[in-house]
């Protein structure tokens, strides 16, 4: 007899063991972990009052579910015990309890009225014990005395154990989906332009800004390929790109991106391969606009061009000026004015210099040739320049012989 219902013992084990997999493999929540772990428990010993509880830190209360209890919440009653009665117990001392007799047993905390607490039978109470910490603790009533013997412990022990293990993965899983969804709000409200493709340069992510900027709707964005937006010929996004970027740090370099309606926005971009735990190694395009910083930069460019030139008529007026005064004064002046002049002079010639150099300057910085060179008769150019200075050699009684 004994050999029969130990077979029938293990036959149970088996099947129960069969459903438990095929219901707790898949993304459950913490609280529906416990709902399908306690129906099982009950359901197979026929206890009609049972209840489990998830904790936190193996003290605090941060889910239950029960059965028996009819409409009423649960958790006033759960909290009492996990304080003072059964539940608490087991989890302070990590066991399993059996109460034979709940009549008789100091454990048991009386509770007159509530359908969790029934005043008389057996009860079982064992913890959910995954990696040394108690992760949830599970009570199971009957109202016959005697009714859980160390064969039942056994099965309620399977249980248990496969109850803990599903009960860590579902708050790993929600863990995880809390931490996606503060990322996902973040990476929306940053007020920067976010592109996220995979490693062959697919768009798998953009938010908000970045949709506003390029003026696509995030639907026609997604699994476009990172060259539709950026010009290909600019920067890394050309010949083996991404594979710079899969071998080493993050890069910063200036590009031009194409919105939706053609126009084309001068960027600085910092692309860096980022780690994602859900769908594998991606690469994160941050890109910085432009057209105001160049915009500014071109208004200096041009103030400061206009300047320069507005410049070189005021000194004409000094050099003409000082010209005039000399053939005023004739030749019996003072040699001190004459030296005084020629200080001028010289200060004039000196400072139109310096404006010829920041006008280089700055032809260098917009990327123009300082000088242009073709062909030409060099008999030309000497007749050119002696014509351009005969007036000035003229006035001095200077010869010019070509």
């Amino acid at each position: 007899m004994h050999g029969l219902q130990s077979r029938f013992g293990r036959a149970l084990r088996l099947a129960l063991a069969d459903r438990l997999i095929r219901e707790l493999n898949a993304e459950l929540s913490s609280a529906e972990v416990l709902r399908r772990v306690l129906i099982a428990a009950a359901e197979t010993l026929g206890t009609p009052h049972a209840s489990i509880i998830a904790l936190k830190g193996g003290r605090q209360l941060v889910a239950a579910y029960a059965l028996g209890g009819g409409e009423r919440d649960p958790l006033p009653s759960i909290q009492r015990v996990l304080e003072n009665g059964l539940a608490g117990y087991v989890v302070h001392n990590y066991r399993t309890v059996i109460i034979t007799d709940i009549t008789s047993n100091p454990l048991w905390l009386p509770l007159p009225g509530d359908p969790l607490s029934p005043q008389a039978g057996s009860a079982l109470c064992i913890p959910l014990i995954q990696a040394g910490d108690v992760v949830g603790v599970m009570t199971l009533a009957h109202p016959m005395a005697g009714f859980f013997t160390a064969d039942t412990v056994a099965l309620i022990d399977m249980i248990a154990d496969m109850g803990a293990a599903a009960l860590v993965s579902a708050r790993r899983l929600e863990a995880a989906r809390e931490a996606e969804h503060r990322y996902e709000a973040l990476f929306d409200d940053v007020n920067v332009p976010i592109i996220v493709t995979d490693l062959r340069g697919n768009i798998r992510a953009a938010n908000r800004r970045a949709c506003e900027f390029l003026g696509y709707a995030r639907d026609e964005l997604l699994h476009q390929a990172i060259s539709t937006i950026h010009r290909t010929d600019t920067g890394p996004i050309q010949v083996n790109r991404l594979d710079t970027l899969a071998r080493g740090p993050g890069i910063r370099f200036q590009s031009t991106v194409s919105t939706k309606d053609g126009h084309q926005r001068v960027v600085q971009v910092y692309a860096k391969r980022i780690h994602s735990t859900a769908g594998g190694d991606c690469v994160q395009w941050i890109e910085h606009d432009m057209t105001s910083q160049l915009a500014l930069e071109r208004m200096r460019q041009d103030l400061s061009a206009m300047m320069y030139h507005d410049m070189r008529g005021p000194l004409g007026n000094v050099y003409t000026s000082l010209q005039a005064l000399h053939k005023l004064l004739g030749d019996g002046v003072d040699p001190r004015v004459t030296a005084l002049l020629e200080v001028a002079a010289r200060s004039e010639r000196q400072v139109r210099r310096m404006i010829d150099s920041l006008l280089d300057i700055q032809s260098l910085e917009e990327g123009k040739k300082l000088l242009n060179r073709s062909k030409a008769a060099l008999s030309d150019v000497i007749d050119g320049a002696v014509e351009q200075m005969r007036p000035l050699a003229c006035d001095n009684r200077i010869q010019i012989r070509l």
